[in-house]
């Protein structure tokens, strides 16, 4: 494994450092990430299966050369393609917004899959 591609990791020394020492964790991003899903993101786009039908329908026109006949993208494999963004991003810089936007892409991909909402307790932290 090259070393020089995670300078944050001492392989020798110990587990990862935070990259960001003056940055103190959030308490609970999966509830910041509920909030997002099931607020203000519902509110601008709609539910993800309608939003991500959309998306999967762009993806798949551009890329009609690269598919086989027939063959599109689905709005859960869309929703998929977003948390493999983030995580990507997260491997290469570190930050709390890639985090919460991977948690809510899953939340969205559950809501596609199940067609189930979540819900927001009333204990978790808004």
């Amino acid at each position: 494994m090259r070393m020089d591609l995670y300078p944050n990791d001492n392989y020798e020394h110990g587990p990862m450092q935070p990259p960001y020492p003056d940055t103190p964790p959030t308490p609970n991003i999966a509830a910041k990430a509920l909030n997002l899903v099931v607020g203000d993101r519902n509110e601008a786009y709609g539910p993800p299966a309608l939003d991500y039908a959309g998306t999967a329908k762009a993806w798949s026109g551009l890329l009609i050369d690269k598919l086989k006949p027939g063959v599109e993208i689905n709005a859960r494999e869309a929703i998929l393609m977003m948390v493999v963004l983030k995580c990507r991003r997260e491997v290469t810089k570190p930050k709390e917004d890639n985090r919460i936007d991977a948690i809510g892409y899953i939340l969205c991909e559950d809501w596609e899959v199940t067609g189930i909402k979540p819900v927001i307790e009333t204990n978790q932290i808004k």
